[in-house]
């Protein structure tokens, strides 16, 4: 078990004011989880009041233990800036801070009221992260997404379900928000990081659909256009390509997934196969082939029937295949990567509620420390 004593957190010193609102608030915690300050800030008229996620009697939904985690240990201030001396305090507040999250709707009036144009004039050393559902500069900034509209808009849904039936919108309530969350804050990161270099901190449009593009399963699309050099304009939606891309296959005790994208991964698979005379071709060294090829991946599914999880992953390991277990949530906490960091502990909740959600990280008073930025961090 790692020792939380010898954890030295890479922004420890780094001060953040976090005024969204929502499963965008994971960004804070991320932050907050690699030693930075984090501070939630409720403005009236910008912000909405702090949520309460737990009231006695109240059903709990998965909404407020997420929005809960996210927020456990954070301290909240209330500034309005239309008070006498609030508004001195608040870009008193604001010339403290290294980092400024918010994710006010474009074009309401908490936009407006909070300004965060004027405020990196005002601020230039400021990071601030900005966040929407499709961007602020863009032809879609009133739109508004939902986790099944940003599942469509990523073209996941296009290799999700059976074919000629409608898509399967997978079981993860906030999974969008949750990976653009982890894209925003290596993102923000990012830019702090070139702020410490320059002295200059800057204004990012952060759109969720962006994010949870770049996080979840390659668009549609993508491998036609790299190994055939076929314009996606051109292309055809091929539900056995969807499948055979990133195949999830049935095994003894559960599941495997299984990736065939490169040459040499087939022909590792070729030979942990036996060699099977119907897939020798050499046609099959094309992705295009293999993607196309509904028989194969029955094939695989007969290979693997008989096998455990565990057995398939050491064998795919020797023969050069990436395979790896699907795990359930359980499962996973159990593993002995996650175990031996001691990432997690329980904590309470509500009476009688008790998770156990990443390990806080220790927090330093000190306001001069900056993170080191040398090749070990």
């Amino acid at each position: 078990m790692a020792n939380p004593n010898d954890y030295d957190p890479p922004l420890t010193g780094v001060r953040v004011l976090d005024l969204s609102r929502g499963p965008m608030t994971a960004v804070g915690r991320l932050l907050a989880d690699l030693g930075a300050t984090v501070t939630q800030v409720h403005l009236p008229g910008v912000t909405e009041d702090p949520a309460v996620p737990f009231v006695d009697g109240a059903a709990i939904d998965p909404d407020s233990v997420g929005f809960a985690i996210n927020r456990h240990g954070l301290n909240t201030v209330v500034v309005d800036p239309a008070l006498p001396g609030e508004r001195r305090r608040w870009v008193r507040l604001l010339a403290e801070t290294d980092i400024l999250i918010e994710d006010t709707r474009p074009g309401s009036d908490a936009e407006t009221a909070l300004s965060v144009r004027d405020i990196h004039v005002e601020h230039p050393g400021l990071v601030i992260l900005s966040i929407s559902d499709f961007g602020r500069d863009t032809g879609y900034r009133g739109w508004q997404a939902t986790a099944p509209v940003l599942h469509a808009l990523t073209s996941e849904l296009s290799r999700s379900g059976i074919p000629g039936r409608e898509p399967v919108v997978p079981p993860a309530a906030q999974l969008p928000y949750h990976v653009a969350s982890a894209q925003a804050a290596v993102m923000t990161i990012s830019v702090y990081l070139d702020r410490l270099r320059t002295g200059e901190g800057d204004l990012i449009d952060f759109s969720i659909l962006d994010g949870a593009m770049q996080t979840l399963d390659p668009p549609y699309g993508t491998a036609g256009t790299a190994s055939a050099g076929v314009a996606l304009s051109a292309q055809q939606r091929d539900w056995n390509a969807e499948r055979l891309r990133y195949p999830i296959i049935a095994c003894k005790d559960g599941h495997v997934r299984i990736c065939l994208l490169a040459k040499r991964q087939w022909h590792g698979m070729f030979e942990w196969m036996g060699r099977p005379a119907e897939f020798a071709d050499p046609s099959f060294d094309r992705l295009r082939v293999r993607l196309s090829s509904p028989e194969l991946m029955a094939a695989i599914g007969r290979f693997c029937a008989g096998q455990t999880r565990a057995e398939l992953e050491v064998a795919g390991q020797r023969h050069g295949v990436p395979t790896a277990a699907v795990l359930t949530l359980a499962e996973t906490l159990g593993t002995e990567q996650v175990r031996s960091r001691g990432s997690f502990h329980e904590i309470e909740l509500a009476p009688a509620c008790r998770l156990r959600p990443r390990r806080e990280s220790s927090r330093s008073t000190a306001t001069g420390r900056m993170p080191r930025t040398g090749p070990d961090r």
